[in-house]
């Protein structure tokens, strides 16, 4: 929602219909108009292109490793794949995406309207873009 509300587009994929009807309740509950500009899908071509993907499913190593041979072919050239894990190692999971060089940690403490931290945790062989 942060990145709705600053200008960014945004699109969400939800991996099943159920999930993707969950989190468009969850939005239609909000007060504001910025849930309008997400877009919502379950087709990973319709998301494909973006330059960055926040990445927050499961903390599972193998979901998550899983996922990422997904986005394969996905993620534009110069694109940043970023998780929201708070207990996985990020490094550990940089050598499972597509591009470990353009592979971050991020996690946004709650509530995050309130809250303007966030950590961003790059590997040291990061590309220096990310």
């Amino acid at each position: 929602m942060a990145a709705a509300r600053s200008g960014l587009a945004v699109s969400l994929w939800a991996r099943t219909s159920a999930s993707l009807a969950r989190a468009r309740e969850r939005l239609q509950r909000l007060e504001d108009g910025e849930a309008a500009a997400i877009r919502l899908t379950t087709s990973l071509e319709e998301a494909a292109g973006v330059g960055t993907v926040l990445e927050a499913i499961t903390e599972h190593r193998d979901a998550k490793a899983a996922l990422y041979a997904r986005l394969h072919g996905h993620l534009p050239e110069g694109g940043i794949l970023a998780t929201t894990t708070s207990s996985l190692s990020i490094r550990s999971l940089a050598r499972v995406a597509p591009e470990p060089r353009r592979f971050a940690g991020f996690h946004v403490f709650n509530p995050v309207p309130r809250m303007p931290l966030v950590e961003v945790c790059v590997p040291s062989d990061a590309h220096d873009d990310v």
